[in-house]
């Protein structure tokens, strides 16, 4: 084979890998672990065999600095965290490698971005149908029943089908323009597919997502004049489908946590009524709230458990995923304050962070913030911040932008919006969304060629 052969197959190898990411997102972590490790050895191929430049800009030293931080900050906290999730912190390089990677292959237009739209849209949209038989028959394709009440589809087990969807949805969306270059039936795909992946968020049931999700819509109705009359009906059309499902939909337990959702974006100002919810199917004790109920909230008690964890090292912060360890004593098992020390806290405006733990913060700032510290959450917002400063920059100064650089940018802008739940920034699934999404979003400008 001619050294010219050799080179095609190559980079049409990890073309083929890397557009097989959104299938690994669904077969599980060990599938897409190989599939990031075969994405990294083989890019890393390409890069060494055709002499690829890495134009690292001052800017991405921070990241580059966070890294070397977090590595360092577990080691100094390995009698907490202990030596496995010393090793595991040191796996985390695998996302920067991954972020790097995919900078240098887009700028050398390595990289079939137009194969993985595609790829995307295509599985979005088989997992969107089988959410749907999963909704009317009561099982999915594969057999797979709905877990508590939640469509997972392909997921099974894992009710994060809404979260894949909404995470992968402006990728897919641009996979429309890659399929159908022609712009005969453009408005019609797309009010199909609006309608099609927002309905299947709407029955996934993943609030946080479904929000989102909406928002990105209602963003891109707003933003773009081109789509803006059928973005406007194809809200419409949600809009009217979601009070369908709502009050009319066949399934009991999805229309039950639908209720639920919908009553939740309510103020509630009977603090009873807001106590027997939270407490419904749960042993603890309500817990007093202030005026705005904040520790009535769920994700906002566990927030304040993070924020309790954090004060035990401020600028160093406590490790890789050491919120699991630290968090343990605030269980409500395990951490008894009474009513009254509850109140006074309260009336003091002080943080009750009685309660709650969990496996990690559920919130890119806070996890940052809890297990580097001041000194890493700094390294990582001056990373986001110019980066985001030189983008919105270019794109001012540009004025006339293209679908992929705006899509995606506005994909990073969402994913990074500090004030939603989500999942870890460091977990072989969330996290390598993540950056992904902050890799297709960040790179050059004038690299652009689609």
């Amino acid at each position: 084979m001619s050294k010219i052969k050799k080179y095609f197959f190559l980079n049409n190898f990890v073309n083929l890998i890397f557009c097989f990411l959104p299938v690994s997102f669904i077969l599980g972590s060990t599938i897409l672990n190989l599939n990031i490790l075969l994405l990294l050895f083989f890019s890393s191929s390409v890069v060494l065999k055709n002499k690829l430049k890495l134009n690292l800009s001052k800017i991405e030293y921070f990241l580059i600095s966070f890294f070397l931080f977090y590595i360092f900050t577990t080691g100094l906290n390995i009698q907490l965290v202990g030596i496995g999730y010393f090793v595991k912190s040191i796996f985390s390089l695998r996302f920067l490698a991954l972020y790097l990677l995919i900078k240098i292959m887009l700028e050398n237009n390595k990289l079939d971005l137009n194969l993985f739209f595609k790829s995307c849209l295509v599985c979005t949209s088989l997992l969107c149908v089988d959410l749907f038989v999963q909704y009317i028959y009561g099982r999915n394709l594969l057999g797979m029943y709905p877990i508590e009440g939640r469509l997972s589809g392909f997921f099974g087990s894992e009710p994060i089908a809404g979260g894949y969807i909404q995470k992968l949805f402006l990728f897919s969306f641009l996979g429309i323009f890659c399929f159908f270059k022609k712009k005969n039936y453009q408005n019609l795909l797309i009010f199909l597919f609006l309608f099609l992946h927002s309905n299947a968020a709407i029955i996934a049931n993943n609030r946080m997502s479904l929000i989102l999700l909406m928002l990105t819509i209602i963003i891109l109705t707003v933003s773009i004049a081109s789509l803006r009359k059928t973005l406007a009906l194809s809200l419409v059309a949600i809009s009217i489908s979601f009070y369908c499902i709502l009050n009319f939909g066949h399934n009991e337990l999805i229309g039950i946590n639908l209720k639920k959702f919908a009553n939740s974006l309510v103020v509630i100002d009977n603090k009873e009524t807001l106590n027997n919810e939270i407490t419904k199917g749960s042993k603890e004790e309500p817990i007093s709230s202030n005026k705005f109920n904040f520790f009535q909230n769920t994700h906002s008690r566990l927030y304040a458990s993070v924020i309790h964890s954090f004060k035990s090292n401020i600028f160093f912060g406590n490790g890789y995923k050491s919120f699991r360890i630290n968090c343990k004593p605030l269980k409500s098992n395990d951490y008894k304050v009474n009513k009254k020390e509850i109140d006074d806290a309260i009336a003091k405006n002080e943080l009750v962070h009685k309660q709650f733990c969990s496996t990690h913060p559920h919130n890119y700032a806070l996890e940052v913030l809890h297990d580097t510290g001041i000194i890493g959450f700094i390294l990582m917002s001056i990373f986001v911040i110019l980066k985001l400063i030189k983008k919105i920059g270019k794109a001012i100064k540009r004025g006339n932008l293209n679908y992929v650089y705006y899509f995606t940018l506005l994909n990073f802008l969402i994913e990074i919006f500090p004030l939603k739940s989500t999942g870890s920034l460091f977990t072989t699934w969330n996290g390598t969304l993540a950056w992904l999404i902050v890799s297709l979003s960040l790179y050059e400008l004038k690299k652009i060629k689609y």
